[in-house]
């Protein structure tokens, strides 16, 4: 059955196997810095503090924002909101001074465009679930907590309502 959620579903595991090759900035268990892919789930991600062994950053976490109906059509709109996390605290020479914290910022987008080129490069995800048109709409969250960096994207897909 084709569903708003197995669209969420198909999105989450599509940027898991998109953004695999993708190595960020995180801590371990013990707070110490190492590299390693960005989480890809859905709906909502389980924060270090509730029990979960790893750090949350970096994510990405598929959420559907709305739903329409189209009137008189067999298929309805999803929009759905992509939620990117990385962290990433900048370079500091070997006296500890920093001396660029640019990387978080370039990181986050970097993870987005890596997202939306191989959106628009499929368009059609499980040959079900189409792509609407070039609608791609992202942004960072404006207040960001130094140095996690957060941001979304927007996307409109087209479902069949079942028969």
């Amino acid at each position: 059955m084709l569903t708003p959620l197995t669209l969420n579903d198909a999105i989450t595991k599509f940027i898991r196997e998109n953004t695999n090759s993708l190595k960020l900035k995180a801590l371990d268990a013990n707070n110490e810095p190492i590299f390693k892919n960005p989480q890809s789930v859905s709906g909502w991600i389980m924060p270090k503090a509730v029990g979960s062994d790893e750090h949350e950053f970096p994510f990405v976490i598929t959420r559907i924002e709305k739903v329409e109906n189209v009137k008189n059509e067999r298929y309805s709109i999803v929009t759905v909101r992509n939620i990117f996390g990385v962290y990433n605290p900048g370079t500091y020479d070997e006296k500890g001074n920093l001396i660029d914290d640019s990387f978080g910022y370039r990181d986050i987008w970097n993870l987005i465009e890596v997202v939306r080129q191989r959106l628009f490069e499929t368009r059609v995800l499980e040959n079900r679930y189409r792509l609407i048109g070039d609608f791609f709409e992202a942004e960072l969250f404006s207040e960001e907590i130094y140095p996690l960096w957060q941001g979304y994207c927007l996307t409109k897909w087209e479902i069949c309502l079942p028969n």
